[in-house]
């Protein structure tokens, strides 16, 4: 039986439809299931003929009616603020305190930050570095991985892959959290240390290089570059300097202070023309005035 699980194909090998359908619909599952629950609440108050549930429950809300009688009363904030205003603040107060508490120790510690080692060559291992590059959210090596791999026999894993969110202004989104993620794919020869309750470090390969959106993978490559042909650049930049010298010599020909002085000495109609023109005109005017 051992030798048989071992032996046994990746879940995603052996039933990929049923792979992609999870891999969709697992981190959007808390959104669905609210969906669901609000579709099944608004079809059974149309079932008993209900048509105006949605009035119903902004009315069986809070918020609404004290806003409604703020806009409407006059002096109904006032009197709201002075029986409730205390207690108001005092509630919100605790909501910051609990919900600061909250990540600071529950979030923290369930999605850990994230810090990449950057060394100086991969070979000696020298660290450089360790910057934080934001917060592990999913990482397929975790204890859920791993009991997985042990129950269904998965074989060994040739690569880890880590869902991370950088440092951004945007918040996070909870209804669709891979909209908010980037996708780290890792080599066995990589390795992912938790140090502590709130601290994850990445022992990653020095470069990354995009696969796709919002994905990457990790290789020691580095970047081809070649030799500057430095007297071939020299002798192109020389010869496009010297055109464009010529060529703005030839343009400014072309003097601005010249082309005005022509242009005061242009005629446009002739002086015979004028005269004519004028005299009918004079003639127009003298019938007018008959």
């Amino acid at each position: 039986m051992k030798e048989r699980s071992i032996k046994r194909e990746f879940f995603s090998e052996a039933h990929p439809q049923a792979y992609q359908l999870v891999k969709a619909i697992g981190p959007r599952i808390h959104t669905i299931a609210l969906g669901l629950i609000i579709a099944f609440a608004m079809l059974s108050e149309l079932a008993h003929g209900n048509e105006l549930f949605i009035l119903e429950w902004m009315e069986a809300s809070v918020v609404v009616p004290t806003l409604r009688d703020w806009i409407t009363m006059p002096g109904a904030f006032e009197t709201w603020a002075t029986e409730y205003g205390l207690i108001t603040l005092m509630a919100a107060i605790v909501a910051i305190v609990v919900i600061y508490a909250l990540h600071s120790m529950i979030w923290r510690y369930l999605f850990k930050d994230y810090h990449r080692v950057i060394y100086k060559d991969w070979d000696s291992k020298l660290v450089l570095a360790e910057p934080r590059e934001g917060r592990l959210y999913w990482y397929t090596g975790n204890s859920l991985y791993r009991i997985w791999d042990r129950l269904y026999g998965s074989p060994p894993r040739t690569e880890h892959v880590l869902y991370l969110r950088s440092r951004t202004w945007r918040p996070f989104n909870i209804l669709n959290p891979p909209a908010s993620l980037y996708r780290l794919r890792l080599s066995p020869e990589e390795r992912v240390e938790f140090r502590g309750s709130y601290k994850v470090v990445g022992h990653e390969r020095p470069y990354r290089r995009r696969e796709g959106v919002r994905s990457y993978f990790t290789h020691t490559d580095r970047y081809a570059t070649g030799e500057i042909p430095y007297e071939q650049a020299l002798a192109e930049f020389d010869r496009r300097t010297g055109r464009l010298i010529s060529e703005m010599k030839e343009l400014t020909k072309g003097n601005s202070a010249i082309r005005l002085d022509k242009m005061r000495n242009v005629e446009i109609a002739e002086d015979d023309f004028i005269n004519a023109i004028e005299a009918v005109q004079g003639g127009e005017d003298a019938k007018g005035h008959c």
